[in-house]
């Protein structure tokens, strides 16, 4: 199953595309310097606050509430409890928990591409793009109405993923904020079980029909399948309904007033003739065979996170409650789920900031490096009237684009480093500008032997 298109580009195409790069190179270049110069006054204040932080954390029971430490930043571990039930309607399932999460996935068509472009003599080039399709499951909905080829048309998701939180949280004698309450974890799979199934009153138990008799059983009890809704069939024929004579395709079954029905969207070609949940390993499928899945078919899982859960909070005591800790250089909330000392919290936040502050040195150097290059790009596409000169000439504004980028970006970290930390903002920048001058020079001797 693969689709091969083939696209060519003149050489004077691909030279005004180069000169209208330039444009987003220099827009690349702005915003790589934007972008590191803020990440280091954000980590040089996180690093302050969480410094001021940990010097003015005091340790509390959570057992009890303590006036005097109103307005302090407090340390404190225990249980995550509640009493509340978590309920997802859709399916009348119920549990008591911080954390209710339903992911649905269905099997789809995923179209994959692979490109392979060879220059021309007269700086031309040819692109030929394969196109090929998969089958998987994926939580998120794949659009196949942009597909190159047909054939491979996913159907609508019929159910959404979701989450719910428990309203109420206590630690101890604390009641949890609600951004608090949703970094607890860990998440756990919600194994569903047949006697987890609805029960009187919830979707799906009771089945109206004009054919129902006083002696028929209120459930759907085809075998292995959970009684939660009778969604959709095509074709003639009939379905097997316990306690109930066969209903034809025809018949129009209300399961009950606050059932949603599927999407109508979903055309009678992407519904099989079993679309009743059922229970496979714990989950929710629908599908006629989950050992061979069809396009449109739909599993459904739950994870939880159970109360009676250890957490570790670094907070500011408001009340019975918690709010954000204000220090000169920031905010301070800390959650870490099981338990943990003061310290070992603070160190852990403190590696947090330098990893995050890595991360975006990183992005803002690959910007910086790949906009250099955009903007030198035009020179090898005035080379590839010969192709094996663009090439060379391609190289060439490789190492000079990388070089420029590498500078301009320590040269960017040693300017902000200055106005938060002159000592090491200033051996940064003499590195910054000696770096291309090492470079040229180096680059003269070489061309020099």
């Amino acid at each position: 199953m693969t689709y091969t298109e083939t696209t060519n580009e003149s050489w004077f195409s691909r030279l005004g595309g180069a000169f209208k790069g330039i444009l987003i190179g220099i827009v690349l270049i702005i915003i790589a310097i934007v972008l590191l110069f803020w990440n280091e006054g954000r980590t040089i204040q996180r690093y302050k606050a969480l410094k001021e932080g940990e010097a003015n954390a005091v340790s509390v029971d959570p057992d009890s509430v303590n006036s005097s430490n109103d307005g302090k930043l407090v340390y404190m571990t225990g249980k995550a409890e509640t009493s509340e039930i978590l309920t997802d309607d859709e399916f009348a399932i119920s549990v008591n928990a911080i954390q209710l999460a339903r992911t649905v996935e269905m099997y789809q068509w995923q179209e994959n591409s692979k490109s392979e472009t060879k220059k021309k003599f007269g700086g031309g080039t040819e692109t030929v793009t394969t196109y090929t399709y998969e089958k998987k499951w994926s939580a998120t909905y794949l659009d196949s109405s942009e597909y190159k080829e047909s054939g491979h048309e996913n159907p609508n998701l019929p159910y959404e993923s979701m989450v719910r939180y428990a309203t109420e949280v206590k630690l101890g004698a604390f009641k949890l904020p609600d951004n608090l309450i949703q970094q607890i974890g860990p998440k756990v799979d919600f194994q569903i079980k047949p006697e987890e199934t609805p029960q009187e009153g919830t979707p799906g138990k009771e089945i109206p029909s004009t054919e129902k008799t006083e002696e028929a059983s209120p459930a759907v009890s085809v075998d292995g399948i959970s009684p939660l809704r009778l969604v959709a069939w095509q074709d003639s024929g009939s379905i097997s309904i316990s306690g109930n004579s066969n209903l034809s395709t025809d018949s129009v079954i209300s399961i009950s007033d606050n059932s949603k029905p599927i999407d109508p969207s979903i055309s009678n070609d992407s519904v099989t003739n079993s679309r009743l949940p059922r229970i496979v390993n714990g989950d929710y499928y629908i599908g006629n065979d989950p050992a061979q899945p069809a396009i449109g078919d739909v599993r459904i899982s739950y994870s939880v996170v159970y109360p009676n859960t250890d957490i570790s909070i670094i907070s500011q005591q408001s009340g019975e409650t918690f709010v954000p800790y204000q220090t000169k250089n920031g905010a301070i909330t800390l959650l870490e789920n099981g338990r943990h000392s003061m310290e070992e919290m603070f160190a852990t936040a403190q590696n947090s900031n330098k990893m995050m502050g890595w991360i975006l040195r990183c992005v803002g150097l690959i910007l910086m490096i790949i906009g250099f290059s955009t903007i030198m790009s035009p020179l090898s596409v005035l080379g590839d009237v010969i192709p094996f000169i663009g090439t060379l000439i391609g190289v060439g504004t490789g190492i000079v684009s990388f070089v420029l980028g590498f500078a301009l970006s320590l040269g960017t970290i040693s300017i902000a480093w200055l106005f938060y930390r002159p000592f090491i903002g200033i051996p940064l920048l003499i590195a910054a500008i000696a770096l291309p001058i090492f470079f040229l020079k180096r680059k003269n001797k070489t061309a020099d032997a």
